[in-house]
């Protein structure tokens, strides 16, 4: 059970895309930078403990569960990320 919702255990490897990302924010503050995951899938996908390395690097939280079709934002700073105009 994940954030109320029950996620089936699958024997099919999920399948991610990146999709949107900005790695030179035009407000100059590296912050607000960000990459976006995408769950092109019709089930939701557990990404608990799954990491991203090179330039950006972060360890995503138990229990992060990309929803069908929907996507999760990794930023340096969530606030930051918030307040950008675009």
């Amino acid at each position: 059970l994940h954030g109320g919702r029950f996620v089936p255990p699958s024997s099919r490897q999920p399948t991610l895309r990146f999709g949107a990302f900005d790695i030179n924010p035009t407000s100059g503050n590296q912050d607000q930078e960000f990459i976006e995951l995408i769950n092109p899938s019709t089930i939701a996908v557990d990404v608990s403990g799954w990491r991203i390395a090179g330039g950006i690097r972060h360890t995503l939280a138990p229990g992060t569960v990309i929803p069908p079709g929907g996507s999760l934002f990794l930023c340096p700073d969530s606030a930051a990320f918030r307040s950008r105009s675009t």
